[in-house]
Formats: structure tokens, sequence, C-alpha cells
């Protein structure tokens, strides 16, 4: 971890009108994530999934904080040419006409309209209704059996 992978990209001059200074793109956050996902599959799982979890994780966080030591992890991108900028907004007040009171779109009041409670309570009631009957059409023998037994009688001593 001493030797930068990019050695072109250190530069060790001060930020100027040139270029500023980004973090460098990086693995350490995938790598850090798919140790953290295994070492949880491994604690659900088999004791494999969490060392090799652990192990992983531990390189992504090494490689993560070896990115983070002053002069590493860094590269400079150029500024676009001025040229090229985009011209900078101008402001202008009292040019947006604000909506008043009345007029369409000022405030839209919601809901429009209020339903007792009682509607709701007899959807829910017929739509739970609705569905117990759906399933029980659906399969009447494992209902039927569920809730009153195999429906054949049962002989002493077999």
């Amino acid at each position: 971890m001493a030797t930068s992978p990019h050695p072109a990209a250190r530069s060790d001059r001060p930020p100027g009108p040139e270029g500023i200074e980004l973090p460098r793109p990086t693995v350490a956050p995938r790598t850090v994530s798919l140790g953290a996902a295994l070492v949880g599959i491994g604690v659900a799982t088999s004791l494999a999934f969490l060392v090799v979890g652990a192990v992983v994780l531990a390189t992504g966080l090494g490689i993560w904080v070896a990115e983070l030591l002053p002069g590493q992890g860094h590269e400079r991108a150029p500024l676009v040419e001025p040229a090229e900028r985009p011209a900078p907004v101008q402001a202008a007040p009292g040019t947006v006409e604000q909506l008043g009171p009345g007029l369409p779109g000022y405030r839209l009041r919601l809901p429009t309209t209020v339903h007792p409670t009682s509607a709701g309570i007899k959807g829910g009631l017929a739509c739970g209704r609705t569905s117990s009957h759906r399933a029980m059409a659906s399969c009447p023998r494992s209902a039927a059996t569920a809730r009153f037994g195999s429906g054949t009688p049962r002989r002493e001593g077999a």
C-alpha cells in the first residue's frame, strides 16, 4: 500500500484554478458491502461464509482506510474552459406571477369529499367475506379438512 496504483494521478501541487482535487474511484465500498453480506449469510448459514465474509470485509476496510491517508486516493480533474461554462443565472425580481386565493391551482384542498367511517368497515367486512368464500371454493377438501378433520371415521385399534 506504499505505492499508489495511479502514480500519474498523484500531485503535490496546491489546488488552483486549473483543476479540482476529487476522490479517485475505488472498489472499497463494494468490497465492504460484499463482505458484510457474506458475514450476514454466514451468521445465518455456516461458518465458511462467516470466515470468508470477515476476510473480504477486513480487506475492503483496509483498502478504504489506505485511500484516506494523505496523498492517496485523490486525483485532479481539470476545470471546463471559461468559454464553455454556462452563463450565470440573472436574478430578475418581480418577473414571476404569484398565484392568489381563488385562482385555479392556488391551493388544492384534499379530500374533496369525506366518507363516513362505516363505509370502510362495511367494505372491509365484504372483502373478508368474499375472500374466505373464494378460498374455500378453490380448495374445498382442504378447507373442510382443516376446519372439521379428515372426514373419514376412525377405527379403534388401527
